[in-house]
């Protein structure tokens, strides 16, 4: 248990845990913030959808995963085999966002607008498929970028 113990306190004193998490909740609340800005309409329960959603502006899986190879390329060298893995990592996360991700969004939202047609015009039941939220480039780019100055910031201002 002692063993245990120490190991969370160890983890809750590495930037590569904590970049990664800070990045990832200056996105969500940034989504949140510019949500807030966008209605006229219940605020707070706009903020607290988006910030619990995924998809949008800017991108906190690419700020993650950035975060997360830097934080280990700073930590364990950029040819040490963790942070190889990490980089691979991201561009797979990073490049599912932008292509898989935003594909099945987007052709979920034709079926889903087809299928309403469809079942309007013939009176039979329609189930809409869920909606993936995927990212674009510019959004892609920029939760990278807050990812790299997150990392920046917890490894020169607090270690």
């Amino acid at each position: 248990m002692l063993r245990i113990a120490l190991q969370l306190k160890d983890l809750f004193h590495s930037y590569c845990f904590w970049a990664p998490f800070v990045s990832w909740f200056v996105c969500q609340l940034t989504k949140g913030i510019i949500a807030m800005t966008q209605t006229d309409e219940k605020r707070i329960a706009s903020f607290f959808y988006h910030f619990g959603k995924t998809g949008g502006l800017p991108s906190s899986h690419s700020s993650v995963v950035v975060a997360l190879a830097l934080s280990l390329g700073l930590k364990n060298g950029f040819s040490s085999d963790i942070f190889v893995l990490s980089f691979f990592l991201a561009s797979i996360v990073i490049r599912d966002a932008i292509g898989v991700r935003l594909s099945s969004g987007l052709q979920a939202k034709t079926l889903n607008s087809l299928g309403s047609k469809v079942s309007e015009q013939l009176d039979i039941d329609f189930q809409p498929v869920k909606e993936i939220n995927g990212h674009t480039k510019f959004q892609v780019i920029v939760g990278g970028i807050i990812g790299f100055v997150t990392t920046l910031i917890f490894v020169y201002i607090f270690y």
